[in-house]
């Protein structure tokens, strides 16, 4: 049997926004991989690599990320949905298909590709768990998926030409056209070559030939070597070509240039290929700029929140101090502008001096905090807070001065005189460069 050898050109190229990082989830453990790396016209750059998705994850850096998983969890087929638009396709593709799989629609995720040209629509169905599985998988080591394909959809589409890839155990075929399976190599038998003269007798032109492309590694030729023998003999034409690589860096090649139904869809869609390569680089930083707002705003928020605490304090010593001064006025609503009135009413001053309200917070805080103290008089003049007092004794007027004093201003006792068992008294409140 005559084998030609595929090898590929690896080329070095500077990074663009149009190389692609083809990731294929390994079928029993979606933590683990193959990977390559390819331009946009799939030329090879840098050998496949195997391993955990933590290895890939610095790899995809300003790359397009597609991944391929298994096609034996997706059902490829082809319905009859006469509605146009994506949204309502995906919308009419449960109902088409709820005859066909065994499975509960709504636990499916579906996925709608183009047209044949038939005029029905190729659609793909997994299992939502599944996507969810595979999402979770990538998302751990960072890695933002641009696409997701079955790998089967890999393969190329060639009029009149059926491709198949050995790989393993399993082996994937397209047939002439968009009709592709995932099935075991030990399988191959029961399916080549009827299904590919099925294809010829289905199709419109009788003259269709029959060709197989078969790639595989040089283990699974020589395992099927018999086999590939007998169909030579049942088909117009047999071409098999060795890879020495694996099947990735083939499919990776095939896949860029015609990729087929993207499995981010629906729920598990992403942004446009163009806005998620321009978002990627820029991600971190945004990252940063975004916990920074936060942490403003919650700054910001706090701080506001202890003004509007304080504000709430000054009004009440100021409540306190006005009804102290003014016991005849019952309705308090706006204190400090009703003590300003009440003093312009007086003759007071000038209540609109910056020193007025801190004097007059300061002298409410010490009041609180002071017994049977109350006040009987009050003005403001020439920046001074004149007060007058009632008081148990003249230690309690003291006691006044000092903690008046302790706020940054200057405050003098300006008289004490004792009446009944009280003490009269008046000081004097100045701002302390008065």
């Amino acid at each position: 049997m005559a084998v030609r050898s595929v090898q590929y050109c690896v080329a070095w190229v500077p990074n663009s926004m149009a190389d692609f990082l083809i990731i294929r989830l390994d079928k029993k453990n979606p933590e683990r991989a193959s990977w390559v790396k390819t331009d946009a016209s799939g030329a090879l750059q840098g050998e496949p690599q195997h391993g955990s998705l933590a290895l890939a994850a610095p790899q995809a850096t300003n790359r397009r990320v597609w991944i391929l998983v298994p096609a034996s969890e997706v059902l490829l087929t082809e319905v009859n949905i006469p509605v146009k638009g994506q949204n309502k396709i995906l919308q009419a593709v449960p109902f088409a298909l709820e005859e066909r799989v065994a499975a509960d629609v709504e636990q499916l995720h579906f996925a709608a590709g183009a047209r044949s040209s038939n005029g029905e629509v190729r659609v793909a169905a997994v299992e939502r768990s599944l996507m969810e599985q595979w999402h979770a998988a990538l998302a751990t080591h960072g890695i933002q998926a641009d696409a997701m394909y079955a790998d089967v959809e890999a393969l190329p589409r060639v009029p009149g030409t059926a491709t198949l890839i050995l790989d393993g155990p399993e082996a994937l075929l397209r047939l002439a056209g968009e009709a592709c399976v995932s099935i075991e190599s030990d399988n191959l038998e029961l399916l080549i070559p009827d299904a590919l003269l099925d294809a010829t007798e289905d199709s419109e032109d009788e003259e269709t030939p029959v060709r197989l492309d078969v790639y595989g590694g040089s283990d699974e030729l020589e395992q099927h070597g018999d086999w590939l023998e007998l169909v030579r003999g049942q088909i117009t034409s047999l071409e098999v070509r060795q890879l020495a690589n694996g099947a990735l860096p083939q499919m990776a090649s095939w896949i860029v240039t015609a990729p087929g139904i993207n499995l981010l869809q629906g729920e598990f869609s992403r942004r446009s290929d163009v806005v998620g390569l321009f978002w990627r680089p820029w991600k971190v930083a945004a990252s940063l700029l975004g916990a920074l707002v936060i942490v403003m705003l919650v700054s910001q928020g706090a701080r506001l929140w202890q003004l509007k605490r304080t504000e709430a304090q000054l009004d009440s010593a100021i409540e306190e101090v006005f009804l102290a001064a003014f016991p005849g006025v019952k309705a308090v609503r706006d204190p400090r502008n009703q003590l300003r009135q009440q003093l312009a009413i007086l003759g007071g001053g000038d209540a609109n001096s910056s020193e007025f309200l801190p004097m007059l917070v300061a002298l409410g805080q010490v009041l609180k905090a002071s017994n049977n103290t109350r006040i009987e008089g009050l003005s403001f003049r020439n920046n001074t807070l004149d007060v007058q007092l009632s008081a148990p004794d003249v230690a309690v007027l003291d006691k006044i001065q000092k903690a008046v004093a302790d706020n940054g201003f200057d405050v003098q006792i300006q008289a004490a005189n004792p009446k009944d068992d009280r003490v009269e008294g008046r000081i004097a409140i100045r701002g302390a460069g008065a």
